[in-house]
């Protein structure tokens, strides 16, 4: 019961947060819970779609779709279904092949896992071949191979303690765990690969909340350029590093470089999403405030109305990424002569909690420009 406990707060405040990765490994450590613990097939698969749903929007590597394929096997297993665990299982051994070495020791397990469920089934012929297949997967497994598993597992404990101070407001220990994250994700699977390219983003995160722009500009050009070279200029990863590299140009007063950087963030979202969700009105708050830096303050307004309406309809009233249309509807309202508009927007997005000081320091600032003399 402790341990459901402790995977609802940590998913809690993923849902809070849109924080993708960790909300994934909360959904994974539910599903392992039924299957191990409660031996709840039902309970079980209801989290395990939701996992999966979260582990499509991050673009899965091999090992992951493995891993998804390997539950789904062991709650058809749960239910007494043999044929779909086997479906399922030759899945996870076809992922876990297309993973190369780092994917081998999961191999081994798997095929031993349907040796079993082939064997279960009466097919001896083919237990045995699997069995075969088992050991010589067994004899590949050489040290390097168990290292890089053994690294990408403590990269994600890593990653994930990362995510969950930075959401905290506690940057020194996020910037510790993501850093280490970092070294061990391009030890295990190579410094251009996914994972490496979404460290960088958060440490591109954690260093702009604390004002430490050279740092979080080194963190996001690091991962543009992994995207660019290996998962391709729409890839829904990218619109996160655009997203962040234009935030830093915005922080240094180039609105122009900020807005271009927005602009193709918000293409890819609103092709990924499909003329909705939360990412995309991020997307258009971004753009906004950039537009606003720029003095285009009618498209500005714009794209903040559209932004808070959608953002309002994906998400709880009382969600902190309502702070980011609130502050960009707020700074526009402002600059129009809007006093009193502006006053309203700006304290709303003061009511939010945030994980970053500089923008709450932003909003401050705004706010206390609406409530001057003048206002």
């Amino acid at each position: 019961i402790s341990a459901r406990a402790l995977l609802g707060e940590a998913l809690d405040l993923a849902v809070q947060r849109d924080a993708g990765p960790l909300a994934r490994r909360a959904w994974s450590g539910l599903v392992e819970l039924e299957i191990d613990l409660a031996l709840d097939p039902e309970a079980a698969q209801w989290a395990w779609q939701r996992e999966s749903r979260a582990l499509a929007e991050l673009g899965p590597t091999a090992l992951e779709r493995g891993g998804l394929a390997s539950q789904a096997a062991a709650i058809a297993s749960l239910r007494g279904d043999l044929g779909a665990s086997e479906a399922a299982l030759r899945e996870a051994v076809a992922a876990y092949e297309q993973a190369g070495f780092a994917g081998r020791l999961r191999l081994v397990t798997t095929l031993e896992r349907l040796a079993f469920v082939v064997g279960a089934s009466g097919r001896e012929q083919d237990m045995l071949a699997l069995q075969q297949r088992a050991r010589a997967a067994e004899l590949e497994l050489d040290a390097s191979a168990r290292a890089a598993d053994d690294l990408a597992s403590s990269a994600d404990h890593d990653f994930d303690r990362g995510q969950l101070a930075l959401l905290a407001g506690r940057h020194d220990e996020a910037a510790e765990q993501l850093e280490r994250a970092l070294i061990g994700y391009r030890q295990a699977s190579g410094s251009e690969s996914p994972r490496v390219a979404q460290t960088h983003v958060a440490l591109a995160q954690v260093y702009d909340a604390t004002g430490a722009l050279d740092d979080a500009e080194h963190h996001a050009e690091q991962a543009d350029a992994i995207c660019l070279a290996t998962l391709g200029p729409a890839h829904p990863l990218r619109a996160a590093t655009l997203s962040a590299l234009g935030t830093i140009a915005l922080r240094r007063g180039d609105a122009a470089a900020a807005s271009a950087a927005f602009r193709v963030a918000l293409r890819i979202e609103q092709t990924r999403a499909g003329g909705g969700g939360a990412d995309l009105a991020l997307a258009r708050s971004n753009l906004a405030e950039a537009l606003i830096a720029g003095r285009e303050l009618d498209e500005a307004r714009t794209q903040a109305e559209l932004a808070l309406t959608e953002l309002r309809a994906a998400l709880p009233p009382d969600h902190p990424d309502l702070a980011y249309p609130h502050k960009a509807l707020g700074w526009v309202l402002l600059e129009l002569g809007d006093l009193a508009g502006a006053r309203e927007h700006l304290r709303s997005a003061m009511a939010l909690p945030s994980w970053s000081d500089v923008e709450m320091h932003e909003i401050a600032a705004l706010l206390a420009r609406a409530t001057g003399p003048a206002g």
